[in-house]
C-alpha cells in the first residue's frame, strides 16, 4: 500500500510540475501577444492623432481657424 501511495505522490508532483511549466509557457505567450497588440494599437492611435493634428481637425469639428 505504501508503494502505491508513494507512486501516486510522485505522479501528482510530476503532473503539478508539468502543469506549472505549461502555465509559464502560456503566460509568456499571452504576455508577448498582449504587449505586441498594445504596441500596435498605440502606433495606430498615434498615427491617427498626428494626422488629425496635421489636418487641423478632430472628428467632425474643424480647428483650422486656430492654426497660425
Amino acid at each position: 500500500m505504501d508503494d502505491e501511495l508513494d507512486e501516486l505522490i510522485v505522479a501528482v508532483r510530476a503532473d503539478t510540475q508539468a502543469f506549472a511549466a505549461d502555465m509559464r509557457t502560456m503566460r509568456g505567450t499571452f504576455d508577448t501577444t498582449l504587449v505586441d497588440g498594445f504596441e500596435q494599437a498605440g502606433r495606430v492611435l498615434e498615427r491617427g492623432l498626428l494626422a488629425a493634428i496635421r489636418k487641423g481637425s478632430l472628428g467632425s469639428v474643424s480647428y483650422t481657424h486656430l492654426r497660425a
